[in-house]
């Protein structure tokens, strides 16, 4: 049986990611301060918005992320070495593949579109993640 091709690519978020994920902060925050909350409230679930798009820490540099054909993991940050990763979890939301993977010291969310990878390796990592199971 022919196993699954090692997937490698380099990964930096894209500005139009960035510029998402600041989109979506102002909305959750618009959306909370519209609504009919308490003031204690609409003030916690903004912070905690606001938090998360604090804590969302994109790379300083791109990372070198590979999936071997027997399911391993792995990423080299700049400046660091290779670190051992499993996939936490994954999903597909429109033309975006979301990958989370666990990492010896916490997590990174990898936010992957099709004109960040090659066409080869866009159909062959959607290939591969259709069958697999996080964990």
């Amino acid at each position: 049986m022919k196993s699954a091709p090692d997937i490698t690519f380099d990964y930096s978020p894209s500005p139009r990611v960035r510029v998402a994920v600041g989109v979506m902060t102002l909305v959750a925050v618009g959306c909370v301060a519209a609504s009919g909350l308490q003031d204690a409230v609409r003030a916690a679930l903004a912070v905690l918005a606001v938090a998360g798009w604090l804590t969302w820490r994109p790379p300083r540099g791109p990372l070198q992320v590979a999936w071997d054909g027997d399911g391993r993991w792995s990423v080299v940050a700049p400046g660091g070495g290779r670190q051992d990763a499993q996939l936490a979890s994954h999903a597909r939301l429109a033309g975006v593949v979301v990958l989370r993977l666990a990492l010896p010291g916490g997590t990174r969310t990898l936010l992957l579109t099709a004109s960040e990878l090659s066409a080869d390796t866009w159909r062959h990592l959607r290939i591969r993640l259709a069958g697999q199971q996080p964990g």
